[in-house]
């Protein structure tokens, strides 16, 4: 399997550094929500094809990436 490689450098876990506010899916109750900047094509694509996240994190090259996708929408 491929490692995943972000744009994140020098960025500690747990950091909100090299993050971007998106405009909110439809179905979200916030007007913006911050992502990782490396992920927020993916995540805009989800929204786009209707899946509803409930978090994100690039793993900031030190973990593994994740969204977490919400099974009741």
């Amino acid at each position: 399997m491929k490692k995943y490689k972000c744009n994140c450098e020098n960025i500690p876990i747990g950091s909100y550094d090299n993050q971007v506010a998106l405009q909110a899916p439809i179905w979200s109750q916030k007007n913006r929500i911050s992502v990782d900047s490396c992920l927020s094509p993916e995540i805009r694509y989800l929204w786009l094809c209707g899946v509803r996240t409930t978090g994100c994190c690039c793993g900031h090259n030190q973990l593994e990436p994740i969204s977490g996708l919400n099974q009741n929408p």
